[in-house]
């Protein structure tokens, strides 16, 4: 092993940054901006950024495909090719308000890039996606990262420290969506399709590649509260808002149909969740009493003039016989056979909190979840 000096080549000093970019090629960028590629002591490229806009490259870094990342003193990055005599320019990938690039770093495991910027850092994904990792109080010349053996990623400022961040099980879908946060009331997969029920719309997400969907009818749910989401036999999607459309399916081809008071004569127009029996009806719960559908018509309905005291319907299961048990917000299940009332499970039952909240079927018997407790129920 040898040392050798390239001082022919004057205006290669002060290197920032070196790579090898694979097949004996060696590619850098100098402290002046200066891109170059060096092969057998030869040098084949010299180049500048050349908008006019003062930019200049600061660092470069090599994929796993040989692909190449050149980072820039502006708040973008570009991926390059060198064919060994020029330069081809790809995809430019903004980050935001994290400028002036002071490393790069390409991982394997992660499959992307990992940038250290003057003010922040993020990472680049297989995506070309650029997520901001920076953290308040540790903004200030990020200098170097690294990914150790447990897959910790380590971060280090020249000025702030060093700072670590752990491997997660769990993955944040409105972030790398980017859905506005709120509260999720309801979901449902469909296929690669991830429907997601919230106090104020309806988003659908493919769970494939974390990117929102922009379906037509998405639009008719924008500021509604979304109580439930399932899906029949087949294969329509039933939404229970607390919005004017009320109760919305929608088709395996996108066409929605909305029940309500107006539209269906249903009882209530306020609904908080369906359940498709065995023989394909599909009964919905409203805010006045429960509504049976089939083949897209209302054909009966129970509320209070039926035996339903408390009319809120919260859950609801079907036993083998098809007997159905609905808990109520506040008179405990009510056992309905044949479309109608012929019993009642409450104190004297020994269930002594009357909002039953979730039925879960369990060994043969049912969990009762209520307000301030759990129940079990062994049927006998």
């Amino acid at each position: 092993d040898k040392v050798v000096t390239y001082e022919k080549y004057s205006n290669i000093n002060y290197i920032r940054s070196l790579v090898n970019a694979g097949d004996g090629l060696v590619g850098g960028v100098t402290n002046s901006g200066e891109l170059f590629f060096i092969r057998d002591g030869e040098l084949l490229c010299e180049e500048r950024f050349s908008d006019g806009t003062g930019v200049y490259y600061a660092f470069l870094a090599c994929g796993g495909d040989g692909e190449l990342l050149a980072g820039t003193s502006s708040n973008f990055m570009e991926f390059i090719r060198f064919d060994g005599q020029t330069v081809s320019h790809g995809a430019r990938i903004e980050t935001g308000a994290c400028s002036y690039c002071n490393m790069i770093r390409y991982n394997d495991r992660e499959k992307g890039y990992f940038t250290c910027e003057e003010n922040g850092m993020g990472f680049i994904g297989s995506d070309g996606r650029f997520v901001n990792l920076t953290q308040s109080g540790f903004e200030n010349s990020v200098s170097d990262m690294l990914v150790d053996y447990q897959g910790n990623i380590w971060f280090v400022s020249n000025k702030q420290g060093v700072i670590k961040f752990s491997p997660n099980p769990f993955i944040d879908l409105f972030k790398k969506a980017g859905v506005s946060g709120n509260v999720v009331n309801a979901l449902l997969l469909d296929g690669d399709d991830l429907y997601i029920g919230m106090d104020d719309g309806l988003a659908v997400v493919d769970v494939r590649t974390y990117k929102k969907r922009s379906y037509d009818f998405l639009e008719r749910f924008e500021g509604v509260r979304v109580r439930n989401i399932s899906q029949d036999s087949a294969g329509n999607v039933w939404v229970s808002t607390y919005g004017k459309d009320g109760l919305v399916q929608i088709d395996p081809q996108a066409n929605v149909t909305c029940y309500n008071e107006t539209t269906a004569g249903t009882l209530g127009g306020r609904f908080r969740m369906t359940l498709e029996l065995s023989d394909g009806t599909i009964l919905a719960a409203s805010n006045v009493g429960l509504n049976y559908f089939k083949n897209g018509r209302l054909i009966d309905t129970i509320g209070g003039n039926e035996g339903l005291m408390t009319a809120q319907i919260l859950t609801l299961v079907q036993e083998a016989d098809g007997t159905i048990l609905a808990g109520s917000d506040g008179d405990g299940i009510y056992v309905i056979k044949d479309r109608k009332v012929v019993g009642r499970i409450g104190m004297e039952e020994g269930l002594q909190t009357l909002v039953v909240l979730r039925i879960v079927p369990c060994r043969g018997g049912y969990f009762y979840v209520t307000s301030n407790a759990i129940y079990y129920d062994d049927g006998s």
